[in-house]
């Protein structure tokens, strides 16, 4: 790889390009650096670039004890590499007293561009709170476009994710008796979408919903400095068919 003249050249580029193929699991080490001695100053700046290609399977297992799931079980294989072009496929299972089912994930990245993933997800999973039981089965398609994530090296001072999502499930779910006769567990059980009226419901969801995030915090693990924004606008019903119809619009933000 090389940088011609006329063009723009920013190290954070290079940065860029390493984080992307950082984030595709297919290589456990990539580095991207200018392969230039020091004090040249060439028309043309070689780019060299190092992969260490890693192990395409990769299997998880998890077994414990909660005072709440009690005893639980979780298998988690994941293929990186699957039919080439660092696509993903993800089979994920669970089984406890709270949760259990099986859950399909396929990622397909560089749709259109490199900053754009299609990820389409399956699933047939068993909620059982104490308050609620719900049962989940259908699946998601969901396109991704990631802007210029920010770093040292960068100018640009934002990390900016927009995602766009179809879901299609049948859903049934039954509230607990002594849930619906406590006054004060009313707003949660709105917030989770059950209805605190009738105590159950069931059918399909078809839905449209539309996901955004923004960030200029300084760390994501202990800001100090920046906001984050996090939007969520979700239509079920109307034109798109099945049993629910709602608007639905979540709006998060934090300032450091």
């Amino acid at each position: 790889m090389t940088i011609r003249p006329g063009r723009l050249f920013r190290l954070s580029q290079l940065q860029e390009t390493q984080r992307r193929l950082y984030d595709l699991e297919t290589f456990d080490f990539p580095s991207v650096h200018t392969d230039v001695a020091e004090g040249q100053q060439p028309a043309i700046v070689p780019i060299k670039t190092v992969l260490t290609e890693g192990k395409h399977r990769k299997v998880n297992f998890g077994v414990g004890y909660g005072s709440e799931e009690k005893a639980r079980v979780s298998a988690d294989w994941r293929h990186v590499n699957f039919f080439r072009g660092a696509r993903t496929l993800q089979l994920e299972g669970q089984y406890s007293s709270i949760n259990r089912g099986i859950r399909t994930n396929f990622r397909q990245p560089y749709v259109f561009g490199p900053r754009n993933q299609l990820v389409l997800r399956a699933q047939s999973w068993r909620t059982d709170e104490p308050a609620y039981v719900l049962s989940t089965n259908g699946g998601r398609v969901t396109f991704e476009h990631r802007f210029p994530r920010r770093g040292p090296l960068s100018q640009r001072t934002t990390d900016t994710t927009v995602a766009v999502s179809y879901t299609d499930e049948y859903q049934s779910y039954r509230v607990s008796e002594e849930a619906l006769r406590t006054p004060g567990f009313l707003k949660n059980l709105l917030a989770l979408g059950l209805d605190p009226l009738n105590g159950q419901a069931k059918g399909w969801l078809a839905s449209i919903a539309v996901n955004m995030h923004r960030s200029t915090a300084d760390s994501t693990v202990n800001a100090k400095s920046g906001y984050l924004v996090d939007a969520h606008f979700e239509q079920a019903g109307n034109q798109l068919g099945g049993d629910y119809e709602f608007t639905e619009a979540i709006f998060e933000g934090r300032y450091y």
